[in-house]
């Protein structure tokens, strides 16, 4: 078990590391972490990509059509180790 995440980064992974996919919308409700995609877009320039993008469409509250990714782990155990360093 991977222990709770420390800072902004680490929360970033945690999300991938515990979901088997999830949205940005799904991680501002759960957690209040707006810098998801920004957070997680610095680790991949350290460490390379770590998560699969798939488009999305979806309807807003207004009715109006729009799109956004679910991320997915490419490579989970390759997320932990970097989870490890990096949530000190």
């Amino acid at each position: 078990m991977i222990k709770n995440p420390k800072n902004q980064q680490a929360e970033a992974l945690y999300y991938l590391i515990t979901k088997s996919s999830i949205t940005l919308m799904d991680v501002i409700n759960q957690s209040g972490l707006y810098k998801f995609q920004t957070r997680l877009g610095e680790v991949e320039q350290e460490y390379g990509q770590l998560a699969e993008r798939i488009k999305e469409s979806f309807t807003n509250k207004f009715n109006r059509k729009s799109k956004h990714f679910r991320y997915r782990a490419i490579n989970k155990k390759k997320l932990i180790d970097i989870y490890m360093k990096i949530n000190n």
